[in-house]
């Protein structure tokens, strides 16, 4: 089974309008003689620029795909970025007990960005754990895919349970 990682096709159409308005006000800054002008459309450039920056990176790194495999009793997670794999994670399916998931809203907690985690508490611990994650940042996923995923694991799964969550 195969799932992605939730990213929005429009980070591109964001860096190329960031890079085109940091250098609108920057052309501004330099034609401009007024000293308090200057420095408003200076630190507005300087801003447009951080944010294409930022913004670029994350169109270089793209997203995530997870290709969830079952060996010999063990649930495996192979974490792949433009068809290379990056990491592997392997979990033994009779450790994987209470199954659920976490709801995020994103850009500024508007619902429609809301993004899901999927997290599960070992049979032998009560400190609950993040399935889905690569070097330590958890994957965002999408609803769809989170319950898909979910629905994998406790078909092969002895002890996992599917908790309810209000968050739907």
């Amino acid at each position: 089974m195969v799932i992605e990682e939730k990213y929005s096709r429009y980070w591109v159409h964001i860096t190329s309008v960031l890079l085109v308005g940091a250098l609108l006000f920057f052309v501004g800054y330099t034609s401009i003689e007024d000293i308090l002008w200057k420095g408003i459309l200076r630190l507005i450039a300087f801003g447009f620029l951080a944010g294409s920056v930022f913004s670029g990176l994350k169109v270089m790194q793209g997203k995530h795909t997870v290709e969830v495999d079952i060996e010999d009793d063990n649930l495996i997670l192979t974490y792949r970025k433009k068809d290379r794999e990056v990491s592997r994670d392997t979990f033994a399916l009779d450790s994987i007990g209470n199954l659920y998931y976490e709801s995020h809203n994103g850009f500024w907690g508007m619902a429609f960005f809301k993004d899901f985690n999927i997290k599960f508490v070992p049979t032998d611990s009560d400190r609950p754990l993040t399935l889905v994650e690569v070097h330590g940042k958890a994957l965002a996923l999408s609803k769809e895919n989170a319950r898909k995923l979910m629905a994998f694991i406790s078909d092969h799964a002895p002890n996992a349970k599917i908790s309810s969550t209000s968050d739907d």
